[in-house]
Protein backbone atom coordinates (compact mmCIF):
# COMPACT_ATOMS: atom_id res chain seq x y z
CA UNK A 1 0.00 0.00 0.00
CA UNK A 2 2.87 2.35 0.87
CA UNK A 3 4.44 1.69 -2.54
CA UNK A 4 1.14 2.43 -4.26
CA UNK A 5 0.83 5.73 -2.42
CA UNK A 6 4.43 6.71 -3.27
CA UNK A 7 3.84 5.75 -6.88
CA UNK A 8 0.67 7.87 -7.08
CA UNK A 9 2.44 10.86 -5.50
CA UNK A 10 5.35 10.48 -7.92
CA UNK A 11 2.95 10.43 -10.86
CA UNK A 12 1.45 13.66 -9.53
CA UNK A 13 4.47 15.59 -8.30
CA UNK A 14 7.34 14.44 -10.51
CA UNK A 15 6.04 12.93 -13.73
CA UNK A 16 2.94 15.12 -14.05
CA UNK A 17 0.95 12.27 -15.56
CA UNK A 18 -2.54 13.46 -14.88
CA UNK A 19 -4.52 10.45 -16.07
CA UNK A 20 -2.28 7.86 -14.38
CA UNK A 21 -2.16 9.86 -11.11
CA UNK A 22 -5.93 10.27 -11.12
CA UNK A 23 -6.41 6.52 -11.68
CA UNK A 24 -3.92 5.66 -8.91
CA UNK A 25 -5.55 7.95 -6.32
CA UNK A 26 -9.02 6.73 -7.28
CA UNK A 27 -7.89 3.13 -6.74
CA UNK A 28 -6.51 4.06 -3.32
CA UNK A 29 -9.80 5.70 -2.33
CA UNK A 30 -11.67 2.53 -3.29
CA UNK A 31 -9.32 0.19 -1.41
CA UNK A 32 -8.52 2.06 1.83
CA UNK A 33 -10.50 2.60 5.01
CA UNK A 34 -12.46 5.87 5.18
CA UNK A 35 -10.52 7.37 8.09
CA UNK A 36 -7.13 5.91 7.33
CA UNK A 37 -4.05 8.07 6.64
CA UNK A 38 -3.79 6.41 3.22
CA UNK A 39 -7.34 7.47 2.34
CA UNK A 40 -6.53 11.07 3.37
CA UNK A 41 -3.41 11.07 1.16
CA UNK A 42 -5.46 9.74 -1.77
CA UNK A 43 -8.22 12.31 -1.26
CA UNK A 44 -5.67 15.14 -1.01
CA UNK A 45 -4.13 13.91 -4.24
CA UNK A 46 -7.49 14.02 -5.98
CA UNK A 47 -8.06 17.54 -4.65
CA UNK A 48 -4.66 18.60 -6.00
CA UNK A 49 -5.54 17.15 -9.40
CA UNK A 50 -8.86 19.01 -9.40
CA UNK A 51 -7.05 22.26 -8.50
CA UNK A 52 -4.53 21.66 -11.29
CA UNK A 53 -7.30 21.16 -13.83
CA UNK A 54 -9.09 24.28 -12.55
CA UNK A 55 -5.92 26.38 -12.87
CA UNK A 56 -5.27 25.15 -16.38
CA UNK A 57 -8.87 25.74 -17.39
CA UNK A 58 -8.70 29.25 -15.89
CA UNK A 59 -5.55 29.90 -17.93
CA UNK A 60 -7.35 28.68 -21.07
CA UNK A 61 -10.37 30.88 -20.36
CA UNK A 62 -8.09 33.83 -19.71
CA UNK A 63 -6.24 33.24 -22.98
CA UNK A 64 -9.52 33.00 -24.88
CA UNK A 65 -10.74 36.23 -23.29
CA UNK A 66 -7.50 38.09 -24.04
CA UNK A 67 -7.67 36.91 -27.64
CA UNK A 68 -11.22 38.23 -27.97
CA UNK A 69 -10.07 41.58 -26.51
CA UNK A 70 -7.33 41.99 -29.10
CA UNK A 71 -4.51 41.00 -26.75
CA UNK A 72 -3.26 37.98 -28.65
CA UNK A 73 0.38 38.52 -27.69
CA UNK A 74 -0.59 38.08 -24.03
CA UNK A 75 -2.94 35.24 -24.99
CA UNK A 76 -0.06 33.24 -26.46
CA UNK A 77 1.63 32.99 -23.06
CA UNK A 78 -1.67 32.00 -21.41
CA UNK A 79 -2.37 29.30 -24.02
CA UNK A 80 1.15 27.95 -23.55
CA UNK A 81 0.61 27.77 -19.77
CA UNK A 82 -2.72 26.03 -20.23
CA UNK A 83 -1.27 23.48 -22.60
CA UNK A 84 2.20 22.99 -21.22
CA UNK A 85 2.04 22.35 -17.48
CA UNK A 86 -0.17 19.24 -17.69
CA UNK A 87 -0.06 18.00 -21.30
CA UNK A 88 -2.51 15.14 -20.67
CA UNK A 89 -5.42 17.35 -19.67
CA UNK A 90 -8.33 17.05 -22.16
CA UNK A 91 -8.10 20.67 -23.34
CA UNK A 92 -4.29 20.95 -23.25
CA UNK A 93 -3.83 19.98 -26.91
CA UNK A 94 -6.38 22.59 -27.93
CA UNK A 95 -4.45 25.23 -26.00
CA UNK A 96 -1.10 24.16 -27.53
CA UNK A 97 -2.57 24.17 -31.04
CA UNK A 98 -3.97 27.67 -30.57
CA UNK A 99 -0.66 28.91 -29.18
CA UNK A 100 1.19 27.54 -32.25
CA UNK A 101 -1.33 29.16 -34.60
CA UNK A 102 -0.99 32.54 -32.92
CA UNK A 103 2.81 32.37 -32.83
CA UNK A 104 2.83 31.79 -36.61
CA UNK A 105 0.47 34.69 -37.26
CA UNK A 106 2.42 36.98 -34.94
CA UNK A 107 5.62 36.24 -36.86
CA UNK A 108 3.92 37.08 -40.17
CA UNK A 109 2.46 40.26 -38.66
CA UNK A 110 5.90 41.38 -37.50
CA UNK A 111 7.34 40.71 -40.95
CA UNK A 112 4.62 42.76 -42.64
CA UNK A 113 5.05 45.57 -40.13
CA UNK A 114 8.81 45.60 -40.87
CA UNK A 115 8.07 45.71 -44.61
CA UNK A 116 5.77 48.70 -44.05
CA UNK A 117 8.52 50.40 -42.04
CA UNK A 118 10.90 49.84 -44.95
CA UNK A 119 8.47 51.47 -47.39
CA UNK A 120 8.09 54.43 -45.03
CA UNK A 121 11.89 54.78 -44.80
CA UNK A 122 12.06 54.92 -48.61
CA UNK A 123 9.54 57.76 -48.63
CA UNK A 124 6.87 55.76 -50.44
CA UNK A 125 4.13 57.24 -48.27
CA UNK A 126 0.99 55.92 -49.94
CA UNK A 127 2.27 52.35 -50.26
CA UNK A 128 3.50 52.45 -46.66
CA UNK A 129 0.12 53.71 -45.41
CA UNK A 130 -1.66 50.87 -47.21
CA UNK A 131 0.84 48.34 -45.81
CA UNK A 132 0.27 49.58 -42.25
CA UNK A 133 -3.48 49.49 -42.72
CA UNK A 134 -3.25 45.94 -44.04
CA UNK A 135 -1.46 44.92 -40.84
CA UNK A 136 -4.15 46.73 -38.86
CA UNK A 137 -6.93 44.86 -40.71
CA UNK A 138 -5.40 41.41 -41.08
CA UNK A 139 -3.88 41.11 -37.60
CA UNK A 140 -6.43 42.94 -35.49
CA UNK A 141 -6.08 40.45 -32.62
CA UNK A 142 -2.49 41.51 -31.87
CA UNK A 143 -1.37 44.49 -29.86
CA UNK A 144 1.04 45.55 -32.61
CA UNK A 145 -1.98 46.71 -34.64
CA UNK A 146 -1.85 49.82 -32.43
CA UNK A 147 1.69 50.49 -33.69
CA UNK A 148 0.51 50.02 -37.28
CA UNK A 149 -2.45 52.36 -36.69
CA UNK A 150 -0.27 55.09 -35.18
CA UNK A 151 2.32 54.90 -37.95
CA UNK A 152 -0.32 54.92 -40.69
CA UNK A 153 -1.93 57.98 -39.10
CA UNK A 154 1.42 59.81 -38.93
CA UNK A 155 2.12 59.11 -42.60
CA UNK A 156 -1.42 60.09 -43.57
CA UNK A 157 -0.84 63.48 -41.95
CA UNK A 158 2.29 63.88 -44.11
CA UNK A 159 0.33 62.86 -47.22
CA UNK A 160 -2.41 65.37 -46.38
CA UNK A 161 0.18 68.14 -46.11
CA UNK A 162 1.60 67.22 -49.53
CA UNK A 163 -1.89 67.16 -51.06
CA UNK A 164 -2.54 70.64 -49.66
CA UNK A 165 0.77 71.89 -51.08
CA UNK A 166 -0.09 70.50 -54.51
CA UNK A 167 -3.49 72.18 -54.36
CA UNK A 168 -1.80 75.43 -53.31
CA UNK A 169 0.66 75.19 -56.23
CA UNK A 170 -2.20 74.62 -58.66
CA UNK A 171 -4.19 77.58 -57.32
CA UNK A 172 -1.08 79.78 -57.39
CA UNK A 173 -0.30 78.79 -60.99
CA UNK A 174 -3.70 80.12 -62.06
CA UNK A 175 -2.65 83.56 -60.76
CA UNK A 176 1.13 83.52 -61.21
CA UNK A 177 2.60 80.90 -63.53
CA UNK A 178 6.21 81.32 -62.45
CA UNK A 179 5.43 81.12 -58.74
CA UNK A 180 3.11 78.18 -59.31
CA UNK A 181 5.84 76.26 -61.14
CA UNK A 182 8.28 77.04 -58.32
CA UNK A 183 5.86 75.57 -55.74
CA UNK A 184 5.34 72.46 -57.87
CA UNK A 185 9.10 72.02 -58.18
CA UNK A 186 9.55 72.17 -54.40
CA UNK A 187 7.12 69.27 -53.89
CA UNK A 188 8.74 67.35 -56.76
CA UNK A 189 12.14 67.58 -55.09
CA UNK A 190 10.83 66.47 -51.70
CA UNK A 191 8.34 63.72 -52.59
CA UNK A 192 8.78 62.30 -56.11
CA UNK A 193 7.45 58.86 -55.16
CA UNK A 194 4.31 60.40 -53.67
CA UNK A 195 3.64 62.38 -56.85
CA UNK A 196 4.25 59.29 -59.01
CA UNK A 197 1.66 57.27 -57.09
CA UNK A 198 -0.79 60.16 -57.13
CA UNK A 199 -0.28 60.53 -60.90
CA UNK A 200 0.26 64.27 -60.38
CA UNK A 201 1.02 66.43 -63.42
CA UNK A 202 3.00 69.66 -63.24
CA UNK A 203 2.66 72.73 -65.49
CA UNK A 204 5.64 73.02 -67.85
CA UNK A 205 6.74 75.68 -70.33
CA UNK A 206 8.10 74.21 -73.57
CA UNK A 207 10.02 76.35 -76.07
CA UNK A 208 12.14 75.55 -79.09
CA UNK A 209 14.59 77.17 -81.44
CA UNK A 210 13.30 77.93 -83.88
CA UNK A 211 9.75 78.34 -82.62
CA UNK A 212 6.74 76.74 -84.21
CA UNK A 213 7.67 73.08 -83.61
CA UNK A 214 4.83 70.60 -83.19
CA UNK A 215 5.25 68.84 -79.85
CA UNK A 216 3.96 65.44 -78.69
CA UNK A 217 4.30 63.83 -75.26
CA UNK A 218 4.10 60.04 -75.23
CA UNK A 219 2.58 60.24 -78.70
CA UNK A 220 -0.08 62.77 -77.65
CA UNK A 221 -0.08 66.12 -79.45
CA UNK A 222 0.16 68.98 -76.96
CA UNK A 223 0.64 72.00 -79.24
CA UNK A 224 3.15 74.19 -81.04
CA UNK A 225 6.05 75.95 -79.35
CA UNK A 226 6.11 78.10 -77.36
CA UNK A 227 3.44 76.42 -75.24
CA UNK A 228 2.32 75.61 -71.71
CA UNK A 229 1.25 72.06 -70.93
CA UNK A 230 1.08 69.56 -68.07
CA UNK A 231 3.56 66.67 -67.83
CA UNK A 232 3.82 63.80 -65.34
CA UNK A 233 5.57 65.26 -62.31
CA UNK A 234 7.50 62.12 -61.38
CA UNK A 235 7.14 59.58 -64.17
CA UNK A 236 9.11 58.93 -67.38
CA UNK A 237 7.88 60.43 -70.64
CA UNK A 238 8.92 60.81 -74.29
CA UNK A 239 9.05 64.36 -75.70
CA UNK A 240 9.09 64.81 -79.49
CA UNK A 241 9.36 68.04 -81.50
CA UNK A 242 9.05 68.31 -85.28
CA UNK A 243 9.44 71.29 -87.61
CA UNK A 244 9.64 71.25 -91.38
CA UNK A 245 13.20 71.72 -92.58
CA UNK A 246 14.67 70.55 -89.27
CA UNK A 247 15.58 67.19 -87.83
CA UNK A 248 12.95 65.77 -85.50
CA UNK A 249 14.02 65.85 -81.85
CA UNK A 250 13.00 62.97 -79.58
CA UNK A 251 13.98 62.87 -75.92
CA UNK A 252 13.26 60.12 -73.39
CA UNK A 253 13.22 61.59 -69.88
CA UNK A 254 13.08 59.43 -66.70
CA UNK A 255 11.15 62.29 -65.09
CA UNK A 256 10.92 66.06 -65.00
CA UNK A 257 13.93 67.83 -63.55
CA UNK A 258 12.46 69.80 -60.64
CA UNK A 259 14.14 73.14 -61.34
CA UNK A 260 12.11 76.13 -60.26
CA UNK A 261 11.04 77.35 -63.72
CA UNK A 262 9.95 73.91 -65.01
CA UNK A 263 11.03 75.00 -68.48
CA UNK A 264 11.99 72.63 -71.28
CA UNK A 265 13.86 74.08 -74.27
CA UNK A 266 14.48 72.14 -77.47
CA UNK A 267 17.15 73.16 -80.00
CA UNK A 268 16.40 71.81 -83.46
CA UNK A 269 19.13 71.09 -86.01
CA UNK A 270 18.57 72.05 -89.61
CA UNK A 271 17.96 69.01 -91.80
CA UNK A 272 20.90 67.93 -93.98
CA UNK A 273 20.37 68.41 -97.74
CA UNK A 274 21.17 65.43 -99.94
CA UNK A 275 23.61 66.31 -102.81
CA UNK A 276 23.42 64.29 -106.02
CA UNK A 277 26.76 62.80 -107.00
CA UNK A 278 26.92 63.39 -110.79
CA UNK A 279 30.10 61.36 -111.20
CA UNK A 280 28.33 58.10 -110.53
CA UNK A 281 25.07 58.98 -112.25
CA UNK A 282 24.12 57.06 -115.41
CA UNK A 283 22.59 59.11 -118.22
CA UNK A 284 20.62 57.88 -121.24
CA UNK A 285 22.23 58.65 -124.67
CA UNK A 286 20.93 61.79 -126.43
CA UNK A 287 18.20 61.32 -128.99
CA UNK A 288 18.12 63.17 -132.35
CA UNK A 289 14.70 64.48 -133.26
Amino acid sequence: LKDRIEQAVALLRQEKKYAAAFEAFQALVRTTAPESPERRVAEEGLKDLAAIEARSRTALDSATRELAEGKAEQAIAAFERAGGEWPELPFAETARREARRLVGRLERARQELAAADNLAAQGVLLEAIEAYRRVEREYAEFELRQTATARAAALQRQADVLDRRIAEAKATFDRDKDEGRRLYAQVMREAPAFLALRGTEAPVRITSYPSGADVTVDGRAVGRTPLDTALPAAKPFVLRAALQGYETSEQQAPRLVPEDRLHLHISLNRATLRVLDLKTAVFAPPQVI
